[in-house]
């Protein structure tokens, strides 16, 4: 998991607005923590509905691990 979260945060950060500034300790954290609720949310059973409906980009399931709008503050 640790080379795709060195992946990821390089990603993060040359993607990320100038006017963020977050370290990388605080990148790595955010992807260890979004990689671990999307895995999360891929090992729960859904319906075909459901799958369709996150296909889309509908809101998941409240009680899902995955919660991918949260809003990121400098800690």
């Amino acid at each position: 998991m640790d080379a795709l979260i060195d992946e990821w945060t390089a990603y993060a950060r040359a993607v990320c607005p100038d006017d963020i500034d977050l370290d990388d300790h605080q990148l790595r954290n955010s992807a260890r923590e979004l990689l671990t609720g999307i895995a999360a949310d891929m090992r729960g059973a859904q319906t075909d509905a459901q799958q369709r409906e996150k296909s889309h980009g509908n809101r998941p399931d409240p009680d899902s691990a995955f919660q991918p709008d949260r809003t990121w503050t400098r800690g």
